[in-house]
């Protein structure tokens, strides 16, 4: 059972990479999928939320930490129910908001993953109220900021029976979170969805990209993109039929990145190795 028990921190300039720095220790991290989000503002802020065995402990809470240029600061971010993914965006202007699902008990008497969401217009300093985004059945969600200051929610809707990817929703809010409009959704190619991502673009446009896999099949990278109130269909960019772990990226001007792993299995003796090839795609935008 992998375990991570610390959080460090390098940057890459000219070139090199300025020494680590530990950030965080004494805490069993939740370093996988949904677990941890790490975003760079425009400003050059960075903002991390991750989860650990420590914040479970302690019932909801996620720990949000922010780089402004010459120290990281943290705080713990109280929230409801107790969280199993998260996500964090930042505008670079001191806004900052934080998605998370939860296990929560409704009034109605249900017990399910819910999509909430907390903002602050402080860095990060305080936090708003809770609010729900989504009651159904969820997991992997994604917040952005976009171009005109409103809230954007992408999170992954799964079947109750038995927790498969079914569909991959959207939701916008211009009022902080109070209220939400132009839900929309698209069904998902792929049963189980092991990883994904969204960034939005400077005309509002929302580029998500996820792992999929059916069984007996290999993941595969799938894209699609959301604008005028409809998701495009699914797209497989080239290359991508036996790829992972995918990543996208908006430069802030013209393009954006795809990138992704693609691997073979090699059978070596009773044992089978896994060669793994980094792949990039880039998509750029019209004026």
């Amino acid at each position: 059972d992998l375990r991570f028990t610390s959080v460090w921190h390098a940057s890459y300039r000219n070139g090199e990479w300025t020494p680590p720095q530990q950030l965080d220790r004494a805490r069993t991290i939740e370093w996988r999928p949904g677990g941890v989000s790490l975003r760079a503002a425009r400003s050059g802020e960075l903002h991390l939320v991750f989860l650990g065995d420590e914040m479970r402990a302690e019932g909801g809470t996620v720990m949000h930490m922010r780089w402004d240029g010459a120290a990281w600061r943290e705080n713990k971010v109280r929230v409801r129910g107790v969280p199993v993914y998260t996500d964090v965006a930042a505008d670079g202007r001191g806004r900052v908001a934080i998605t998370y699902v939860a296990g929560y008990h409704h009034s109605t008497g249900s017990h399910v993953n819910t999509v909430f969401l907390t903002h602050s217009s402080d860095h990060g300093a305080s936090w708003g109220p809770q609010r729900i985004v989504s009651n159904e059945p969820s997991d992997e969600s994604k917040v952005l900021i976009d171009p005109d200051g409103a809230l954007r929610v992408v999170w992954m809707h799964r079947r109750p029976r038995d927790l498969s990817a079914e569909s991959v929703w959207h939701a916008r809010s211009a009022d902080s979170g109070a209220t939400w409009t132009d839900f929309a959704s698209i069904p998902v190619p792929a049963r189980f969805v092991s990883r994904s991502q969204a960034v939005v673009d400077r005309c509002g446009t929302i580029h998500y990209v996820m792992d999929g896999r059916e069984r007996g099949v290999p993941n595969h990278v799938t894209y699609s993109r959301f604008h005028g109130g409809r998701w495009t269909e699914w797209a497989q960019p080239q290359g991508a039929g036996d790829g992972g772990f995918a990543s996208v990226v908006y430069d802030g001007q013209d393009r954006i990145f795809l990138a992704w792993h693609t691997y073979k299995l090699e059978p070596r003796g009773a044992d089978s190795v896994v060669n793994y090839d980094a792949v990039r795609s880039e998509l750029r935008l019209r004026r």
